[in-house]
């Protein structure tokens, strides 16, 4: 494993299957390389056990996630007031997000100007 200033990118297993182990935007199918088994889940496992090690071994098992406001949502063309509005009713839970019918995805519904209406 890299220690902490080594570790510059983690993959998770969804990022792993359809972006680099089948052909997709990254590699084409012709220009795919050769993964061996041991590039896929080295010793400790695959992406998730790898993640977790890191989580565990490099961080002391503590992720202190710190919002950088490093991105934002561009070729939107929203009502400020309503976004706010919409914010507003989700804390106070006022207006709820629903989970998947199986509870195993969160966030299954957009918030439109309608529900905030």
């Amino acid at each position: 494993m890299k220690d902490e200033d080594e570790f510059d990118i983690a993959v998770n297993n969804y990022r792993a299957n359809t972006q680099l182990l089948a052909p997709s935007v990254i590699y084409e199918a012709d220009d795919m390389p050769t993964l061996l088994e041991m590039d896929v889940h080295g010793e400790i496992g695959g992406v998730r056990e790898l993640i977790r090690d890191y989580i565990v071994n490099i961080k002391g098992g503590v992720i202190t996630p710190e919002c950088n406001n490093n991105w934002k949502i561009v070729g939107n063309d929203w009502d400020e007031a309503l976004r706010q509005k919409a914010v507003e009713m989700l804390t106070s839970g006022e207006l709820t997000i629903p989970n998947s019918e199986d509870g195993r995805t969160p966030n299954v519904k957009s918030i439109t100007v309608d529900d905030v209406k």
